[in-house]
């Protein structure tokens, strides 16, 4: 059984709060702005606005940050799509000094075309499975 609200540590809580609020906010700048200007200003942003909550290693901080990412996908009314959330976890890892990629690809599966995004850290897929590299080519 998945622990209820409450039941999360603080710290948890925070986290999806946080990504609930982020994840809609970026929804509609990759909508409204080029993928390359929304990147521009997370980069920036992510700099300038270090966390100040950094007690967690790394790891720590990635499960939390992406479980966080996860249950704003399963239980908020506004989701976002792979990209926003994608873009929103990559941001806070990035304000917490660590090095994550976000990966964008394609597919021709079945003669259909799709698109995805997802966020690696040291080569390890954080939103998706491990074999999403081979579902979708990775564009450069």
């Amino acid at each position: 059984m998945r622990p209820g609200w409450f039941d999360l540590p603080r710290a948890e809580r925070r986290a999806v709060v946080v990504a609930a609020m982020l994840v809609p906010v970026a929804h509609v700048l990759v909508r409204v702005c080029s993928y390359r200007r929304v990147m521009g200003v997370a980069e920036r942003t992510a700099a300038r606005w270090p966390a100040r909550h950094g007690a967690l290693a790394p790891p720590a901080v990635i499960d939390q940050l992406r479980l966080a990412t996860a249950r704003v996908q399963r239980h908020s009314p506004l989701p976002g799509n792979c990209l926003s959330r994608s873009l929103v976890l990559w941001w806070q890892l990035r304000r917490r000094g660590l090095a994550p990629a976000l990966r964008l690809g394609a597919s021709l599966a079945g003669g259909v075309f799709a698109a995805h995004a997802w966020v690696e850290y040291d080569g390890q897929a954080l939103t998706d499975t491990p074999d999403v590299a081979r579902r979708y080519a990775p564009l450069t």
